[in-house]
């Protein structure tokens, strides 16, 4: 594919005007990803542009924006991509710059930044509903011939935002468990439920998941140390304690993560536990031990 240098997308312009859930129409195509993915859904805006808006479950963390910001980038991808390809994405990282609020619906948009030999580039922006920046997230991706990834083609218009069912918290998908003699391990079967239209665990439930594990981990860290308070407080999923959040989550795909077992080994190791900063970093491999993905997170007090 010949480097291309490529203009703002119309999407990311449409994120900056004034749009509501009633005005968007719910778009999808058998290739779409996010089908089964809650309350995160491409939408066309006043018929024109395409968009995301996603919904968030009580008490969101970080890694709730991995799903909106995944498709948000992908918007911006589709014009990178030629006739009878998809894209494969091979890396994404989520900035979050303010707090998700509990039951909001957040608007994303993608930017096409680069297309060329070695890939195409892409970032994608969420706005909170007083149009605050949430997050903004930079993937990377691979163009590859046929299905098997995002799809080029624009989807159809399928039903009204206010069909979209209430999103849910794939903490109760993804259930840890310890793994034996092993401190630093847990094991997973991940629900079907967390699977993209492909069949695969979806890119930003992934992020979830090594939240999930990087935070359990940090929560015996506190309880070996003697941090009761702390390590209780982390028994919620996705937080460290009571005021130290995961802030940005950096996560590779190296092979597709297969849902509906067999069972997933979760790695981590913590890199860093200051009292502002935390940094973990994570891995989850298949009983073969072959690597799926990796994750860093940084994790901040206040």
């Amino acid at each position: 594919m010949p480097f291309r240098q490529m203009l703002p997308s119309p999407a990311l312009q449409a994120i900056g005007r004034d749009f509501l859930a009633d005005d968007a129409t719910v778009v999808r195509s058998p290739r779409q990803p996010g089908d089964l993915t809650g309350g995160t859904r491409v939408t066309t805006i006043h018929g024109e542009h395409l968009a995301v808006l996603a919904r968030m479950p009580q008490d969101p963390v970080a890694s709730h924006l991995g799903v909106a910001a995944d498709i948000s980038v992908a918007q911006g991808i589709r014009e990178g991509l030629g006739k009878g390809e998809s894209m494969l994405t091979l890396s994404l990282r989520v900035e979050q710059l303010s707090a998700p609020r509990s039951g909001e619906t957040l608007r994303g948009a993608g930017q096409l930044l680069s297309a060329g030999p070695t890939g195409i580039v892409a970032r994608g922006v969420l706005v909170g509903e007083d149009g605050r920046a949430v997050a903004e997230a930079l993937g990377r991706f691979m163009a590859v011939d046929g299905q098997g990834g995002y799809a080029g083609s624009s989807p159809e218009s399928t039903q009204q935002w206010g069909e979209v069912a209430e999103p849910q918290d794939w903490a109760r998908l993804l259930p840890l468990e310890p793994a034996r003699n092993d401190d630093g391990r847990f094991s997973v079967i991940p629900s079907a439920d967390t699977a993209n239209s492909a069949g695969i665990m979806h890119g930003g439930i992934q992020m979830r998941l090594h939240e999930l594990a990087a935070g359990r981990m940090l929560a015996a860290k506190a309880a070996h140390e003697g941090r009761g308070e702390a390590a209780q407080a982390l028994s919620r999923p996705g937080s460290a304690d009571g005021a130290r959040r995961a802030v940005s989550i950096g996560t590779t795909y190296h092979r597709p993560v297969p849902v509906d077992g067999p069972p997933l080994s979760v790695g981590v190791e913590v890199l860093k536990d200051g009292r502002r900063i935390a940094i973990t970093q994570s891995q989850v491999r298949d009983p073969q031990g072959r690597l799926l993905g990796s994750s860093e997170i940084v994790w901040a007090r206040g």
